[in-house]
């Protein structure tokens, strides 16, 4: 790595952390499948997540927060 630019390091970082935003995607996508689909169950100290809270899967909510949209009004 040290012999490499500073422009093939930052080429380099943005293909990881593309990889690394992809699996993560398709990690929220398979969940939400699940979810949905099959009755899986996400629980933690006996308290189960909820699912959907703004309508959306979790993949998209994701998506929306990367990309810098502010979380929606769960009251509203």
């Amino acid at each position: 790595m040290s012999e490499l630019t500073t422009e093939q390091k930052e080429v380099i970082a943005l293909i990881a952390q593309s990889a690394r935003d992809g699996g993560i995607h398709d990690v929220l996508v398979y969940l939400t499948d699940q979810i949905n689909l099959e009755g899986l169950e996400i629980v933690k100290n006996d308290v189960k997540m909820e699912t959907d809270p703004f309508d959306s899967g979790m993949h998209y909510d994701w998506v929306c927060r990367r990309e810098g949209d502010s979380w929606p009004d769960q009251n509203s």
